[in-house]
């Protein structure tokens, strides 16, 4: 295995195969998502920081704990940046993610988030006349779900968030110009037209902090698993 040309290669665009001979309707589909040039650049400083590690175990079989430790602390860098750069850099991480534009700037700094957002609207303007339930499964992390929920104020259309982990984003914020539902758990959009979309925020781990009643009861129209920390073989 030539590493050096693979680390230090121009990456080939793939090559997509437009003909398919078989239709997937299994209802369980991979959605591919792009960087954005942030995170590549991030990416990239990840793997330089730990490239002399990564070359000791591919080219040596060192396999040695602070080898090991090194490359686990590389993927969880990189895992993080794929989904979006402010999970990994504290100091980016908005102050008031309330705010009325965070839901662009989030959009504009994920190629994940602005696919979620985009396939998020084309759900809640779907033109059914009953209530929708769509799940995002994701890591146990608050500022996964700070990020997440932050992303899904700004979709358009008759909206409401649930998230079974943290408070909601905009009751910690004083600032939040817009209003939280009457049950005390979610937000509501500020566009009532259409049948209403329940956006639930699950942890992939099972542990429901609270509404689990609720949650059991709740017939999913559509499950998004968000990122690679999921385990779809779990229990839960």
């Amino acid at each position: 295995m030539n590493l050096l040309k693979i680390l230090d290669g121009t990456p080939e665009p793939p090559i997509i195969d437009l003909h398919l001979e078989t239709i997937n309707d299994s209802g369980d589909y991979h959605l591919p998502t792009p960087m954005f040039e942030f995170q590549k650049e991030l990416t990239d400083q990840i793997v330089s920081l730990h490239y002399p590690d990564i070359l000791k175990y591919c080219e040596t079989n060192d396999d040695a704990d602070l080898i090991i430790k090194s490359l686990e602390i590389c993927v969880d860098n990189c895992m993080l940046v794929s989904t979006h750069p402010y999970l990994l850099i504290n100091h980016y991480m908005p102050k008031n993610l309330a705010q009325k534009d965070m839901s662009s700037k989030l959009a504009d700094t994920s190629g994940k988030f602005n696919v979620l957002r985009d396939l998020m609207n084309v759900i809640i303007s779907n033109n059914i006349t009953k209530a929708k339930n769509v799940g995002v499964v994701m890591n146990n992390n608050l500022k996964y779900f700070d990020l997440v929920e932050a992303l899904l104020i700004g979709c358009s259309g008759n909206s409401n968030i649930r998230r079974y982990v943290g408070n909601n984003v905009q009751r910690e914020s004083k600032k939040a110009g817009r209003t939280s539902n009457n049950n005390g758990n979610g937000n509501t959009s500020s566009d009532p037209t259409g049948a209403p979309t329940t956006i639930h925020l699950i942890p992939c781990d099972g542990n429901i902090l609270k509404d689990r009643d609720q949650l059991n009861a709740t017939k999913f129209d559509v499950l998004i698993v968000f990122d690679g920390y999921v385990d779809t073989s779990s229990d839960f």
